[in-house]
């Protein structure tokens, strides 16, 4: 009864109210644990000793729990952390980690992890959208040979799932996304965004080298920017044609061209002429505001959150016209000599018309991104790693890094405890390798609760 309004007919019913809560917040060190001390005793006649034992719990459990190495993965490949660094940081609280310890903990980690990656791999190979971008890296093992190293970046999505990628090695990230594509087996279309280099392009396919006539530039491309408001479904497939056989042109693979859709960053077309703005201030500031009004519609679509087709459509109204403009004046530089083509702006205008019809595949294709900025950010993650670590020892150790970056950040796009998913992942071990798939960040919840019903009705 509640004992404000209690009468002597009664008074009102207690029910539950929303609990209240108080955070108090410490500081640890990455590593914590505990010290058991069991004071025995013995005999100071005849030295006989008679020590007390632990209890099972304590004395069969391993000396470091599997949340120590997914820690040490989160510091080392998160947020970039040197092992020499964490081991500094522990001996300052006291619970000294040798960097070598470190090391095997993380190793041990890998064998777990990597039938998730092999997974993770096969599964964003069938995305319709990739974005992915590279950075030159060191592996030592690389360097006294003489091999180059490169990193890349590669997200997919794939059934509204977000797959993070990175590979190190000597392949590019043409080469790379080449590897993945081979173990494709959907036929659905594929929006590939990158920037314009040439190492981005996959093996099995090339573009050609471009129109270096811009008077060629505006009657090839003059019908691309006068688009329809919609497009038939049936004919996005068809965006990027086989170009004809000539000369400086390789044939794109003929299974892979219709279905892969090149689409270039057009924040890398606005940085060039950001870079020289104060050189050329008048003619960067048109160029700015046009394609600064782009990526205000392109705000509006997100705001209102359109969807795919929509987005193409009031890209197609708005947008295009916009387009269309900049693509006549950057013509115009060149074709009526208002700047000379070889200074910086001339380059920049050669650069934007060279790679025009990828730069606007956004125009054409519903759900083509305007930049690759998703890309970028995912490469900051390794040039992170690489500036406070400096290099990787051996291939494996880069192995070892790509794997538990890609599972990381995959979980962290996916709104997935990665630590969580660690820790499970290893004191399920034997299950996950028997079938990663089930054990993937967005349905291990699902199947750790299946086993562990399983275990129960047993």
């Amino acid at each position: 009864m509640c004992p404000s309004c209690s009468t002597a007919n009664g008074g009102g019913k207690l029910r539950a109210d929303t609990p209240k809560v108080v955070v108090k917040l410490e500081g640890t060190p990455l590593i914590s644990g505990t010290r058991y001390t069991a004071e025995g005793l013995y005999c100071g006649l005849c030295g006989d000793r008679f020590p007390v034992h632990f209890p099972n719990e304590i004395k069969n459990a391993p000396k470091y729990d599997v949340s120590c190495a997914s820690a040490l993965a989160l510091g080392r490949y998160s947020m970039g952390l040197p092992l020499s660094r964490i081991e500094k940081n522990q001996a300052m609280h006291e619970i000294p980690m040798a960097d070598a310890t470190q090391w095997d903990l993380i190793d041990g980690l890998y064998p777990v992890a990597r039938p998730v990656q092999d997974v993770l791999i096969q599964y964003a190979s069938n995305g319709n959208l990739f974005h992915y971008d590279d950075t030159p890296n060191i592996i030592i093992e690389n360097k006294v040979k003489g091999q180059p190293t490169h990193s890349t970046a590669f997200i997919s999505v794939h059934e509204e799932k977000k797959i993070h990628l990175f590979f190190t090695g000597q392949n590019t990230a043409g080469k790379n996304v080449d590897l993945i594509l081979k173990q494709r087996t959907s036929t659905d279309s594929i929006i590939a965004m990158m920037d314009a280099s040439s190492s981005n392009i996959p093996k099995t396919m090339t573009i050609p080298e471009g129109i270096a006539d811009p008077k060629a530039a505006m009657d090839n491309l003059k019908s691309m920017l006068t688009v329809p408001l919609s497009m038939p479904s049936d004919l996005t497939a068809e965006v990027l044609e086989l170009p004809k056989k000539s000369k400086g042109t390789t044939q794109l693979d003929e299974n892979l061209a219709p279905m892969f859709i090149l689409a270039f960053c057009l924040a890398h077309g606005r940085r060039k002429f950001f870079e020289i703005f104060k050189f050329f201030d008048k003619e960067c500031d048109f160029v700015l505001d046009i394609i600064g009004q782009v990526y205000m519609h392109d705000a509006h679509c997100k705001s209102k959150k359109y969807t795919s087709e929509q987005r193409l459509a009031y890209h197609q109204m708005h947008s295009s016209p916009l387009m269309q403009t900049l693509f006549l004046w950057l013509n115009n530089q060149l074709v009526y000599d208002l700047t000379e083509e070889n200074n910086g702006l001339g380059q920049s205008v050669k650069y934007m018309l060279r790679n025009w019809n990828m730069l606007t595949t956004f125009l054409r294709v519903a759900g083509a991104p305007l930049d690759n900025n998703w890309a970028e950010r995912a490469i900051k993650i390794v040039i992170r790693h690489r500036r406070n670590s400096l290099f990787y020892r051996t291939s494996h150790g880069a192995q070892v890094g790509d794997c538990l970056m890609s599972i990381i950040y995959t979980c962290q796009q996916n709104n997935v405890n990665a630590f969580d998913y660690l820790n499970t992942i290893q004191r399920h071990a034997v299950n996950v390798s028997a079938n990663p798939a089930l054990w993937l960040p967005w349905n291990y919840k699902q199947n750790l609760a299946t086993v562990n019903e399983l275990a129960q009705a047993a």
